[in-house]
């Protein structure tokens, strides 16, 4: 409190007691009750020329710094740290913009069969951005569990709505997913580390395809089993 009456005093002293009361006023929402200023210049995460996500898909969450932010966009760290209350806060909002643009691949029309979609996008998301795949799914960052139930319900709903797996139940969807998931996240990492070299979709396409196949048909045989042993 002594600093802040001592620095209303010399502004006071120099620029008249109004716009003292005004500084003090700013300062304190500002700081105090973390308000945002209505002068404050906007800094979007979205600009592609500047901004922490272009960051975070050529060089990690290691580079996501406030001063390599302040940097990119032409500014000091203070205002970052008016945006957000710590830089672990930005790392959490990219990682869910990461996560957002892995749906965006997951969603996308690769083959007729949604299900098989999510896992052809999970893979070409794989190969194509890498340091985002190796970062959400290798090395995994802190607070990943807030984000991937997300990405995994919105799989949930795409599996209930295709028709190739309409017959079965919700613990069944569960099981299918689960075994699913195994072989595309192997698949997934061979490709993004390079162990399988720059695979086309085509190919991509035909290993799912039979995998999956195989999958699926085992959970329909266990249903006919199950059904006939009743």
């Amino acid at each position: 409190r002594f600093k802040l009456l001592l620095a209303k005093e010399i502004v006071q002293r120099y620029h008249g007691e109004k716009i003292a009361e005004e500084e003090l006023l700013w300062f304190k929402r500002t700081f105090s009750e973390r308000q945002i200023p209505e002068d404050a210049p906007v800094i979007s995460l979205g600009k592609p020329s500047a901004n922490a996500f272009e960051i975070l898909r050529k060089e990690g969450f290691k580079s996501i710094t406030a001063r390599k932010l302040a940097k990119e966009l032409n500014t000091s760290t203070m205002p970052i740290y008016v945006y957000f209350k710590s830089i672990n806060e930005v790392k959490f909002q990219l990682l869910k913009k990461a996560h957002q643009l892995l749906l965006e691949y997951q969603k996308k029309k690769w083959t007729e069969y949604p299900f098989m979609n999510t896992g052809v996008g999970y893979i070409m998301f794989a190969k194509e951005e890498k340091v985002l795949f190796r970062e959400c799914f290798i090395t995994r960052q802190e607070k990943s569990e807030f984000v991937e139930p997300i990405t995994s319900n919105e799989i949930k709903k795409i599996m209930k709505q295709d028709d190739y797996l309409k017959e079965f139940s919700v613990d069944e969807l569960e099981k299918i997913l689960f075994r699913t998931w195994i072989f595309t996240f192997g698949f997934a990492c061979l490709v993004n580390q390079g162990f399988i070299e720059n695979p086309a979709k085509e190919t991509i396409i035909n290993i799912l395809g039979e995998s999956g196949a195989a999958i699926i048909e085992y959970e329909k045989q266990k249903k006919i089993i199950t059904r006939e042993n009743k």
